[in-house]
């Protein structure tokens, strides 16, 4: 199944939230975005990547 479809399916027929882990750049804030602007008026992104700079 085409994972847009699963994020669709998650967004538009439960109440839970969607939470996207995976290795780095493969798509994950462009899916969110993508899904997010086609599905909701307005939408939440919380990026939670971690900051190695402001560890400092």
């Amino acid at each position: 199944m085409d994972i847009r479809k699963i994020c669709y399916i998650c967004l538009t027929q439960t109440d839970k939230i969607l939470l996207i882990n995976g290795a780095r750049q493969v798509g994950k804030s462009y899916l969110i975005r993508a899904v997010g602007q086609k599905l909701f008026k307005n939408y939440i992104e919380i990026n939670l990547k971690e900051d190695s700079q402001s560890a400092k």
